[in-house]
């Protein structure tokens, strides 16, 4: 159902303002998809908010879910005046993405702005300047242009899911057909097919993957294999159990404003699997896991236009074309792109903004990216990770061009001996908010790689990252890089400390399964301990906060430690054993540190190393510089 409104009250027939129709909520759905914290208006029409599931976080116990509120309304021509009110108090407020050039004001809790054109908009309330995570109610705006082609309900190659409440299990999709979810229609289920062809998903509706499971059809809500001309459009899609929209093997699709919204573990926005001929465009993507995401597996990708689009990304890459890749990829253009957030403790970590990663084989060539803004403050080596590592692959001719980014313009390219290696980089007009511009320092690269080229339009001034801050975190300094503020990665056997290697996913030892470091844990080997060890920069007081657990109930455990300077008595020790509600390590430990001083913490076997895989999290802040901290 569309309530067809144009206006009211004193802004009715004001000069320049659109005709906003907002859509209906179905009376029977659940109150937990009601949104509680916000309410909002448009050219004072109410629109109705709901609710859905986002990860916030990640400790000892797993994934931590929150709430984001979004709100879908229609604007046709013209303009819409939008008004938010926060059940809470308003400090501070911004309407991304900062390209749109929209502002806002603030008059005791209720915010005010005006959307010109249709369009994702995030309103950022209450956050710092260095990223979309950092808001405690995220609120989402979908304005929705006029549909056009509307189906009609009596075709009978039509299929309508009227508005309201609906439950439909794994519904098969059929050739030649179209599905239409109209306003107001909230579907609980997953649209799957084989082999169909000519199929149109379309409407203003709500598509959850929320009763999903993991053992059917993978735990995709929408999951469209084998596929010729296929489209989607102007729906929202939410609560995946894995990854949230995926095409498999497809040719001919196009993607057009959908909005996506997901968390958990593995829940990637869009994922193109084996595809050719494909366009997305003016959607959004909000997952905890890679968000875009272009595999050539099991087969070729090629000829692929995403533009035009906000992406969320709560983990991993915002733009990834890999990880599992046995085919060639290329011909792929990113275009006009606005990155809103990138992970940050205690999220999982953000590898880049921009990702190649062909793990398992094939080549990537032919990549563009080209004009893409990322407002959230970059640190280190962010922006971009090409990287070829235990696969036989090769990456060349990628292209990034009107990059515009807020903090640090690094990158990594790691090859590998033996192929065929990355080459053919170009960086045209890389540029950050500060003014600044890449330089060769700033680039990373490991095994063989080709030259990379800088092209700046600009003076060229290198950027200057901000100084560490006083807090060291497993989670948020974790890298690639030995040494990088403080942290370093080791096997420790009877030998003696042997520094580990990266090998693009986790640290281990040249032709070893174990021990290995990963983000947010580690696994021992029998005879050789994992151990992580920080380096103290300065003299000072440090505290030491940390949790850890062995999720797994077989085995017979593990111990782990700390230590300072590897001294015989360790400040703390601890016997892990099944524990799936994870363990406070010890009280907050206070220790003095002399610079150069180094911590370590370690984790060893029991007897055998079965399930041995420790989720351990910890962080160190200085809490004094000035004290005496003795000799």
């Amino acid at each position: 159902m569309i309530l067809m409104l144009s206006g009211c009250g004193g802004t009715k027939g004001e000069e320049g303002m659109g005709t906003v129709r907002a859509y209906s909520m179905p009376s029977d759905l659940p109150e937990i998809r009601r949104g509680s914290m916000h309410r909002v208006s448009a050219n004072s029409i109410e629109c109705p908010v709901y609710a859905t599931e986002v990860t916030v976080g990640y400790d000892c116990k797993g994934y931590i879910s929150g709430v984001a509120e979004y709100v879908s309304f229609e604007l046709d021509g013209g303009y819409a005046e939008v008004t938010v009110g926060a059940d809470y108090e308003v400090v501070s407020a911004e309407i991304q993405p900062s390209s749109e050039g929209i502002s806002c004001e603030i008059v005791g809790n209720s915010i005010s702005f005006r959307v010109e054109k249709a369009g994702q908009y995030f309103v950022k309330i209450n956050g710092n300047l260095s990223n979309g995570a950092t808001v405690e109610h995220p609120l989402y705006i979908f304005v929705d242009p006029p549909m056009e082609d509307v189906p009609a309900e009596t075709d009978e190659n039509t299929v309508v899911f009227k508005a309201g409440y609906h439950q439909i299990g794994s519904y098969v999709l059929q050739s030649n057909t179209v599905y239409y979810l109209e306003a107001g229609a909230y579907v609980c289920g997953q649209l799957i097919s084989d082999g169909a062809e000519n199929v149109r998903i379309c409407g203003r509706g709500i598509l959850s993957g929320e009763f999903v499971t993991a053992d059917v059809n993978e735990g995709r809500a929408i999951f469209i294999r084998n596929g010729k001309n296929i489209t989607l459009e102007g729906i929202t899609v939410l609560h995946p159990w894995y990854w949230t929209v995926e095409f498999d093997r497809c040719n001919g699709v196009s993607v057009n404003n959908i909005k996506t919204i997901s968390h958990g573990m593995s829940s990637d926005a869009l994922d193109i699997f084996g595809c050719s001929d494909v366009t997305v465009e003016n959607s959004f993507f909000r997952s905890y896991d890679d968000v875009v995401v272009i595999k050539a597996q099991p087969a070729e990708c090629r000829d692929i236009v995403v533009k035009n689009c906000v992406l969320w990304c709560d983990s991993s890459n915002p733009m990834e074309i890999g990880y599992e890749t046995h085919y060639d990829t290329s011909n792929v253009l990113f275009e006009d792109i606005d990155v809103l957030s990138v992970a940050r403790a205690p999220h999982s970590r953000t590898e880049a903004v921009i990702a190649i990663e062909p793990h398992y084989g094939g080549s990537v060539y032919d990549v563009v990216y080209r004009d893409i803004r990322v407002e959230p403050e970059l640190v280190g080596y962010e922006l971009f990770r090409f990287s070829i590592d235990d696969g036989s692959g090769s990456i060349g001719n990628i292209t990034l061009e009107n990059v515009r980014v807020n903090g640090a313009l690094g990158g990594i390219v790691r090859g590998k001996e033996g192929v065929d290696g990355i080459e053919g980089i170009r960086l045209i007009n890389v540029t950050n908010t500060q003014g600044c511009t890449p330089f060769a320092e700033d680039i990373l690269t490991f095994g063989p790689v080709g030259d990379i080229e800088i092209q700046n339009t600009s003076e060229a001034k290198r950027y200057e990252p901000k100084a560490h801050s006083d807090l060291y975190s497993s989670l948020a300094d974790f890298s690639e890089i030995q040494g990088q503020n403080g942290f370093y990665y080791y096997s420790v056997d009877n030998a003696g400390m042997t520094e580990m290697e990266f090998n693009g996913t986790c640290w281990k030892l040249p032709g070893a399964d174990y021990p290995l470091i990963q983000w947010g844990g580690m696994h021992c080997e029998t005879s050789r301990d994992a151990m992580i060890a920080w380096e103290a920069p300065r003299d000072g007081r440090v505290v030491i906060r940390s949790q850890a657990s062995h999720p797994n109930m077989g085995g017979d455990g593990v111990e782990i430690a700390i230590y300072k300077n590897m001294l015989f008595s360790p400040l703390y020790t601890a016997l892990l054993e099944g524990d799936f509600e994870g363990i406070d390590v010890a009280d907050p430990i206070t220790v003095a540190l002399r610079q150069g001083d180094v911590l370590y913490f370690s984790e060893n076997c029991v007897e055998n190393m079965d399930c041995d895989s420790v989720i351990w999290i910890f962080e160190i802040e200085y809490i004094n510089d000035n004290e005496d901290i003795g000799d």
